[in-house]
């Protein structure tokens, strides 16, 4: 047990990849399929969160000297932000997530501008198509309480696999070769 809260910066990147990658799965499915299975569901929701966080945290070692001193101090504050926000949608459906996935997709955004050199060039792109379809999207929602009509529906796919590549397996394939 130690060993899993003692381990390495490479093996929390990894994990976390793992963790948001099945989380997003798991959303995708569910969601496209329409089924709740409860309890599993909020489980696996707070996997997904908790998988956020630890990406987001291991940002900073995997960039290296490629990132300045300060992203030390600041990633925490990021990742706790992000956390709160998928934390709080979690357990209040009804709460407007919109500011705190606007934070996210901003944040994914200096991920790309950060990671060349480090991340493969498919999956830092994938982030910024994923990061900006975000700022579109929840930027219209929050600044002009717009929701979308439910025949763009299509676009969230392209979205979200964006998200689940740029996101979880980027990070995993860069961690993997350091």
């Amino acid at each position: 047990m130690k060993t899993f809260f003692t381990s390495t910066d490479k093996e929390n990147g990894q994990q976390s990849a793992y963790l948001v990658i099945v989380g997003s799965l798991f959303a995708f499915i569910s969601g496209f399929l329409e089924i709740d299975l409860g309890g599993f569901s909020v489980f696996m929701d707070l996997m997904f969160a908790f998988g956020a966080f630890g990406v987001i945290m291991s940002f900073t070692p995997l960039m290296g000297d490629e990132v300045p001193e300060n992203w030390k101090y600041g990633t925490p504050a990021v990742a706790s932000i992000i956390t709160i926000g998928n934390l709080a949608g979690v357990m209040n459906p009804e709460f407007n997530t919109s500011p705190f996935n606007f934070f996210w997709a901003f944040t994914m955004v200096g991920f790309f501008a950060v990671s060349e050199g480090v991340v493969g060039q498919v999956w830092r792109y994938m982030l910024l198509v994923a990061g900006l379809f975000g700022l579109f999207f929840t930027g219209a929602d929050m600044f002009f309480n717009y929701e979308l009509p439910d025949s763009l529906a299509p676009l969230f796919l392209g979205g979200f696999v964006t998200f689940i590549l740029g996101f979880g397996v980027g990070p995993l394939l860069a961690w993997n070769k350091k």
